[in-house]
């Protein structure tokens, strides 16, 4: 979990002094202020404090605080699919305790964000930043998945949807089978798989529901 927070946290930085700190969160402004039920006052105080996003993405300090704050996202992240994959599995018949389950979730996690990492770096620095999203190209620029077949503006959540479809999405839901199954007692294929397969699927209805009320944060 550690490795994975610094590596995130060195993408985040090399991704704002690529891109630029003003630009992002001038962006991110932007579009939030789009949103159709945001009343005109809260427009109002998002355009006062533009000044200050723009100096708190240039804010050292509150970068790394970012980080720590992802590091504790992260252990409940774990810690809840930890609980889901424990509870799918004693009520299948099968056994495992939590700190099993939790270093399955974290193991089956690593090598993805090790690859994603590497070749969101490569990308950053090879493609020009004026073709990298300020907001979607904090998450990822890798095109492993169908997203790469519809344009986010046009259409959001077909674009949303296909994101999830890739090799790195499979490659998780494999690792992540494959841990639970080898991990705990009597827990068979099928129980690993459907604890699996709940959790991409509940990923993507969440994915897709957010990009229904805010399309505008990824066109």
């Amino acid at each position: 979990l550690i490795v994975m927070t610094l590596l995130s946290a060195t993408y985040t930085n090399l991704f704002m002094n690529r891109l630029g700190a003003e630009r992002i969160a001038n962006f991110a402004i932007d579009k939030a202020k789009e949103i159709s039920f945001i009343p005109d006052e809260a427009r109002a105080e998002m355009e006062k404090g533009r000044p200050q996003a723009i100096a708190d993405a240039k804010n050292a300090v509150l970068r790394a605080g970012q980080a720590v704050s992802g590091f504790v996202g992260s252990v409940f992240v774990m810690a809840a699919l930890a609980g889901i994959f424990a509870l799918f599995a004693l009520a299948m018949g099968g056994k495992i305790n939590f700190w099993q389950a939790f270093s399955v979730a974290v193991y089956a996690m690593f090598p993805v964000r090790v690859i994603q990492f590497v070749l969101n770096t490569l990308i950053l620095h090879l493609k020009d930043p004026v073709d990298i999203h300020p907001i979607t190209g904090q998450q990822s620029l890798i095109q492993d998945n169908l997203g790469a077949l519809f344009t986010p503006s046009e259409h959001p959540v077909l674009y949303t949807i296909g994101a999830f479809i890739g090799i790195l999405s499979f490659y998780w839901v494999w690792l992540n089978a494959t841990g639970l199954k080898n991990t705990g007692e009597r827990v068979s294929g099928t129980t690993a798989w459907s604890a699996t397969l709940a959790i991409f699927l509940f990923g993507l209805v969440l994915a897709t529901a957010s990009a229904l009320i805010f399309p505008g944060c990824i066109s």
